[in-house]
């Protein structure tokens, strides 16, 4: 009964470890495939790293709240200041569509959104997560958080090979939290 128990475990192990190297074989082969001349011709301007952009921040959490909560100066410097380090207002939005009305339309809330989406470039990677993930994962103001701390300072390459990953893998193992979580450290050398 013992060997049984042992067997299954190594097996189990064996299983997790060949899906780690095949995330690691994957992540090589994509930056392989970027060296190419060709591929790289397919590199486009918005894969820029881009710049942080407050007006564009502070029009998405202005818009999420009543009017007369963002129409003071006080009010606007105090949203401003929580959206300095945000590349814009696309991570704020896609978090916030992903929930109830009422867990994004306080300013309190969207401090909490604003601040897990400091670093994040865009939407993109929060929509890696939530396109995979279960929609009773990522329907909680703190399962978003979760996922947009895992988005920070994920640049558009790295997260170009993440999708390449998963997409090379079978959707059973891109399809959990910390699966993705995973394929983002891979293609980052982490």
């Amino acid at each position: 009964m013992k060997s049984i128990f042992l067997i299954t475990a190594l097996l189990v192990s064996f299983a997790a470890h060949s899906k780690q190297a095949t995330k690691e074989q994957l992540s090589v082969e994509y930056y392989k495939n970027l060296l190419n001349p060709i591929a790289l011709k397919s590199i486009s301007q918005e894969q820029c790293t881009p710049r942080p952009d407050i007006t564009s921040c502070v029009k998405g959490i202005c818009g999420k709240l009543s009017p007369w909560s963002c129409d003071e100066e006080s009010e606007l410097k105090d949203v401003a200041n929580t959206c300095r380090g945000n590349f814009g207002g696309d991570c704020i939005l896609t978090t916030c569509k992903n929930l109830s009305s009422f867990e994004c339309d306080e300013l309190s809330e969207l401090k909490e959104v604003a601040q897990s989406c400091k670093q994040v470039y865009g939407s993109g990677c929060p929509l890696f997560f939530t396109t995979r993930l279960s929609s009773f994962e990522h329907n909680d103001r703190h399962e978003m958080v979760a996922i947009n701390n895992q988005c920070k300072n994920v640049s558009p390459e790295i997260l170009d090979c993440a999708q390449y990953v998963c997409s090379k893998l079978p959707a059973s193992s891109c399809n959990e939290f910390d699966e993705l979580t995973s394929a983002i450290s891979t293609c980052s050398g982490q």
